[in-house]
């Protein structure tokens, strides 16, 4: 599709356009439903993609038009609310399913409790424990060829004399 018939498939672009800029008839709406069209945050977040492709598959004729119709203005800001609305639903449906598993009788029941108590839904994302041996030593290792490249760097100009106060430090 071409790309001036982006906006025009939507009902709500379609009647922001000069008449005599209109090919074609729209075929969607954005967020109502609306007789005879596709109401595409309804089919959007039904499908449960974030990635939007299978939206396109679905409903558009190619992979780039998606593309396409992601990098408008107008359309980024309606799917940026439809992204946030699967992230709800789909943490809403994690938690039933955590429910499930805090009323069982399994050893994950009594973790699954303490989730739901905590509200670990809540927390910040991207925070983690401590870090891994590995990971310290590394550290380590890098800080010591630091201090290696540093000293070298002071015995090979010959020694500096800091001056703090007036007095040699």
């Amino acid at each position: 599709m071409n790309g001036f018939y982006t906006s025009q498939l939507f009902v709500e672009e379609w009647g922001q356009l000069n008449i005599k800029d209109r090919t074609i008839e729209p075929i969607f709406s954005l967020k109502d439903d609306k007789p005879g069209l596709i109401n595409a945050r309804k089919t959007f977040v039904a499908l449960m993609d974030p990635t939007g492709i299978a939206w396109a598959d679905m409903y558009l004729d190619s992979y780039e038009h998606w593309v396409r119709l992601t990098k408008t203005k107008w359309f980024a800001l309606h799917l940026d609310s439809w992204l946030e609305e699967i992230k709800i639903r789909t943490v809403a449906s994690s938690l039933s399913k955590i429910k499930e598993i805090a009323e069982g009788e399994s050893a994950q029941s009594m973790a699954a409790n303490k989730y739901l108590a905590e509200e670990g839904w809540k927390r910040p994302q991207g925070t983690r424990g401590r870090p891994s041996k590995a990971e310290m030593d590394a550290e380590l290792q890098k800080n010591v060829k630091a201090l290696e490249a540093s000293t070298e760097d002071l015995e090979r100009i010959g020694g500096l004399v800091v001056i703090n106060g007036g007095r040699k430090v």
